[in-house]
């Protein structure tokens, strides 16, 4: 089963912000693609987080949930960090090393973004353009006229008969 994450940049903050984590396609629609598509805001946590000022998002698939393929970039990270330790000469790196934050899970897994994030946030979806065309006062006054003669139609045709 694959688990998506997604970790968002904003104009706010200069950090990442992980914001969803272990949701499947259809979470990740209705939580995450569908306000990101109309600017909506979302709540993470007891915080609430405008999509509108999002400048880079990360859309991250793993074959693991969250915590598992952190622990796994842990491991990893402080392999390599020992690694680097026992050949460098006398020259010792101490880091925490990676995994220790979720914003880490962009390293973890791939990034699908690209399959579900097309546009930037507030282009609307399918409905909402639709709607904001039927709301268009050219649209509404020649709709309205071509109503009225079709009921115009079907009334005079009905006092005849």
């Amino acid at each position: 089963m694959a688990f998506l994450h997604v970790v968002i940049e904003r104009t706010e903050e200069e950090k990442p912000l992980f914001l969803f984590g272990d949701l499947t396609k259809t979470e990740l629609k209705r939580r995450f693609i569908r306000p990101y598509k109309l600017a909506r805001s979302v709540l993470k946590e007891n915080r609430v987080v405008n999509l509108s000022c999002v400048t880079s998002v990360h859309v991250i698939e793993t074959d693991k949930p969250l915590d598992v393929a952190l622990k796994h970039l842990r491991v990893e990270s402080n392999e390599r960090i020992d690694s680097l330790n026992r050949e460098s000469g006398g020259v010792f790196i101490i880091s925490a090393g990676s995994g220790w934050v979720a914003e880490d899970i962009v390293h973890c897994g791939r990034d699908v973004t690209a399959q579900y994030v097309t546009s930037p946030p507030g282009e609307g979806t399918l409905a909402s353009h639709a709607l904001a065309f039927l709301h268009n006062p050219w649209v509404l006054r020649v709709g309205g006229g071509l109503l009225i003669i079709v009921v115009g139609g079907f009334v005079v045709r009905w006092l005849w008969t």
